[in-house]
């Protein structure tokens, strides 16, 4: 059996990851504080879920404590480690920053450290984001690209991948970079638009939609297909080099499409109406994260298949 170290496992692509890992009988262990993005109803309800397992160990933790993840990482020695923990999200890093470089690149290198002293074999598989490409010129966006990230979080986030690639050369810890592109699905983050529609739909509130389909375009991508990448790479990839895959649905969808589509299922699911306010487009926010995934498609056999209308129904029908 096989041993895997999910960071932030009880999060929202922590808890799919480890669910799919364990049902494969992978031993999981699952690292999280409990303590970003969630109430604790949530947390305890996702633990509830991955403790029916029998081979699923939780332990609560913070990735910022040094002795805490040395210890972890020295007895455990895993197999692989799949670093999901990180402060999220583009807009609140625009307010409080400095959160966001020390989770997402100090407590990068704590995980590092400890597996160069105690575990430098460990297959390491770091989740980094999108916003790392920040403004670019040409679409799609490939892992060939200079990263050029107009906020905090995607800094924060192409940091870490700097660092990792540091460790890699000078320590050889075989580390691979995923670029997630806006991931969707249940128990999915608050502060995305497929809750906060759905959300907004729910209370009578009105949504803002920021821009139109001409400068506000995501790449949307369901959590399963998503998963699916993330265990051909466990199951599959050689780790023989220091890797950047994106992770996407290469089928970008502008504002008004989403707002198209979310309207009218959330009337036929819910029978709620969504009342929508229209904003300019947000200086700090990509214009499109439409994903390239060639590199993916030829490597890992990566093949996404769920679209935005299937997925979002599928969240839908979860949600009521």
């Amino acid at each position: 059996m096989e041993k895997v170290i999910i960071t932030g496992a009880a999060g929202f692509i922590g808890s799919h990851l480890s669910e799919r890992l364990l049902s494969k009988n992978f031993y999981v262990i699952g690292f999280d504080n409990l303590s970003c993005s969630y109430p604790k109803s949530v947390y305890q309800n996702t633990l509830n879920l991955l403790r029916k397992y029998k081979n699923f160990y939780f332990q609560n933790g913070n990735i910022l404590n040094q002795k805490t993840v040395s210890l972890l990482i020295k007895k455990q020695r895993p197999d692989f480690l799949i670093h999901c923990a990180a402060k999220t999200g583009v807009r609140e890093s625009m307010i409080s920053p400095f959160i966001y470089t020390k989770t997402n690149i100090l407590g990068t290198q704590v995980l590092l450290e400890a597996l160069r002293l105690y575990s430098s074999k460990t297959q390491t598989i770091l989740l980094s984001s999108s916003s790392v490409y920040g403004k670019q010129d040409k679409f799609p966006l490939t892992e060939e690209m200079i990263p050029n990230p107009i906020s905090p979080y995607g800094f924060s986030k192409y940091a870490m991948e700097l660092l990792a690639q540091q460790y890699f050369g000078l320590f050889k810890i075989p580390i691979v970079i995923i670029r997630p592109f806006s991931i969707y699905g249940p128990r999915g983050r608050f502060d995305m638009a497929p809750f906060l529609v759905i959300k907004a739909a729910e209370v009578g509130r009105s949504f803002l939609k920021y821009g139109s389909d001409k400068n506000n375009q995501r790449d949307w991508t369901y959590i399963d297909d998503f998963v699916d990448g993330i265990i051909r790479i466990v199951e599959n990839y050689p780790f023989h080099s220091f890797e950047v895959f994106n992770l996407g649905n290469e089928k970008p969808m502008g504002i008004d499409q989403f707002m198209s589509i979310t309207k009218r299922l959330i009337k036929k699911y819910l029978n709620k109406e969504l009342k929508v306010i229209q904003k300019p487009k947000r200086d700090f926010e990509m214009t499109s994260n439409y994903s390239s995934i060639n590199k993916a498609k030829r490597i890992l056999k990566y093949n996404p298949n769920i679209n935005f209308k299937e997925g979002f129904e599928k969240l839908l029908q979860n949600y009521a």
